[in-house]
C-alpha cells in the first residue's frame, strides 16, 4: 500500500461518548489541551 503525502484524512470523534467513557474510568478530559494537540497533527 502506498501513502500519498498530499492526501487529507478527516476523523470524527463523538465527544459525548468520549467524555462519558473517560469519566467512567474516573479520569478528567482536558478538552482545550485535546484541541491544541489535534491542531499540531
Amino acid at each position: 500500500m502506498s501513502v500519498n503525502q498530499n492526501e487529507i484524512n478527516y476523523a470524527f470523534i463523538d465527544s459525548q461518548n468520549l467524555n462519558l467513557g473517560v469519566r467512567s474510568k474516573g479520569w478528567e478530559l482536558d478538552l482545550k489541551r485535546q484541541y491544541e494537540n489535534a491542531l499540531i497533527y
